[in-house]
């Protein structure tokens, strides 16, 4: 699923398409077009064929792919939405980040919001569910924080001042406490979750700020990263002299999407503002 929108996001329509990898090109199988900027698509943990879209109208829509317009519309925030992610075990919850600095916890079943966090100072560029955990929440902010939420406590349970710039993305590793912080100033931190005092590894490489990073869902020790650079970096943290294991230079504008093939260990998708969407085995 690609999120799309017109100028760059600053003024226009938006789109969510649904492409499928096949040879030599991708086929388009679903494509559903909004009054408003798409900022970011998660599918929906609960039903394989429903997508989530954070829209720059404040709302988080629900798509089903046999519908050709969303089937819900949750007004989620004040400001635009710019992540949304799907609970991977309580799957009828969802959480959204929003320029208006909040945080929300919604049930999708009922459209309820069940948690607003507003502790935040600045817009939220990422709110991620744990893999293993249902209650906990990671968010990161244009404030530079990186902060951990437990949806049974009115407020964050930990927190860090991450990055010298925005943090604009944060991961969860499956496989070990580890968190991967991503951030305007061009770096990437490893940071273990049981002590927020300062960063395990501090990946240097990339020219530009950092959009996106994710770790491998198949191998806790592999990063990838998506920049303003243009290029798409892979990281090898058992490498500790030199994890920056490759460079892709698929794209001729900022890389703004990132993610890992659930089917298939050895493909990596990117998008970025040349309106491509591009696949390879990394």
């Amino acid at each position: 699923a690609v999120a799309c929108a017109q100028h760059f996001g600053i003024v226009g329509n938006g789109a969510l398409y649904v492409l499928v990898t096949s040879e030599p090109r991708m086929s388009q199988v679903y494509l559903s077009q909004t009054q408003d900027s798409v900022f970011d698509v998660a599918w929906n943990e609960g039903n394989e064929n429903q997508v989530l879209a954070a829209c720059g109208d404040g709302s988080v829509k629900i798509f089903d792919l046999a519908y050709p317009q969303p089937i819900s519309n949750i007004a989620a925030h004040s400001s635009e939405v710019f992540s949304v992610h799907s609970n991977y075990q309580m799957s009828n919850l969802i959480a959204s980040g929003s320029y208006d600095k909040a945080v929300r916890v919604w049930d999708i079943t009922s459209n309820e919001c069940l948690n607003s966090f507003e502790e935040h100072m600045g817009e939220v560029y990422s709110s991620t569910w744990h893999p293993k955990d249902a209650n906990l929440l990671l968010s990161c902010s244009g404030d530079r924080s990186l902060k951990v939420w437990d949806v049974r406590q009115p407020g964050s349970v930990q927190n860090a001042v991450a990055h010298a710039a925005a943090v604009l993305c944060a991961d969860w590793d499956k496989y070990s406490p580890n968190i991967v912080t991503s951030s305007a100033d061009q770096a990437i931190c490893i940071w273990d979750q049981r002590n927020l005092e300062r960063p395990l590894q501090f990946l240097t490489g990339h020219t530009l700020a950092v959009r996106k990073v994710k770790y491998s869902p198949y191998f806790g020790n592999i990063l990838a990263s998506a920049s303003y650079d243009m290029t798409v970096r892979i990281w090898d943290l058992n490498q500790q002299q030199a994890p920056n294991s490759a460079t892709h230079s698929h794209h001729s504008e900022f890389v703004v999407g990132l993610d890992f093939n659930l089917f298939d260990q050895n493909t990596l998708v990117s998008c970025g503002w040349d309106g491509i969407v591009c696949a390879w085995n990394y």
